[in-house]
């Protein structure tokens, strides 16, 4: 299956169309899901929690904008605005800043209620260090109706993550059905998960992916 790579989240293009669905969380400008769109025509679901961020964000019949705050659980919650605009987190150790306004937050399950999903295609998670207690949320009903998830674990930000919160949540998706595939060189910061359920990846293909094209992506981006 080919690979691809959008802003620093690789996954599988095989399975994409237009009428797939995208779910974008930490949609900052929107820059992932314009891209995947303009590229696999599917449908987008943008969330992003900075009210700034959010009413820049492109809404038409295909692309979509939730403002919300992805966490574990639902509810008002301090956003903490970063100087770095890619950087705003409700963990105020990722924003590293005291300011903050207050933003509703969502769990996986009530996102997917609120914009009327019965499945996701891909799920693109780049929320500054909330996707361990988003995923520690999932039931393993809500986790079977994605086909795959490309995270960015926040685990190189100090004092954030240890490496077994990360690992925990690594081996329930594993234990969930998914495969995983790590394709940032040392850090987390790009793995994809497969759920083998949904995508008809065999052994053979995953170990390629796994072991062989993985690293031939990495030595072509060298060149």
């Amino acid at each position: 299956m080919r690979i691809v790579s959008i802003r620093g989240h690789t996954f599988l293009a095989g399975p994409l169309g237009p009428e797939s669905v995208v779910a974008d969380l930490g949609a900052h400008k929107g820059e992932f899901s314009r891209e995947v769109h303009q590229r696999f025509g599917c449908h987008c679901h943008m969330v992003e929690a900075l009210p700034d961020l959010f009413a820049g964000l492109p809404e038409t019949e295909t692309l979509h904008k939730h403002h919300l705050a992805m966490a574990g659980r639902d509810g008002p919650v301090e956003l903490f605005v970063s100087a770095n605009p890619e950087a705003n987190s409700i963990t105020r150790t990722v924003a590293g800043s005291q300011a903050a306004v207050t933003v509703e937050s969502a769990t996986l399950a009530t996102l997917m209620s609120h914009a009327g999903l019965a499945h996701i295609d891909l799920l693109k998670v780049d929320i500054e260090g909330a996707e361990i207690a988003l995923f520690e949320s999932a039931g393993a009903d809500m986790l079977a109706k994605i086909a795959q998830i490309s995270v960015e674990f926040h685990d190189f930000v100090p004092g954030m993550l240890g490496p077994n919160e990360v690992n925990s949540v690594m081996d329930k998706l594993e234990e969930s059905g998914f495969y995983k595939i790590k394709f940032s060189r040392k850090l987390n910061t790009d793995v994809l998960f497969i759920n083998r359920r949904l995508i008809p990846v065999g052994p053979l293909a995953y170990r390629y992916m796994k072991y062989v094209a993985k690293y031939l992506r990495g030595v072509l981006r060298r060149l």
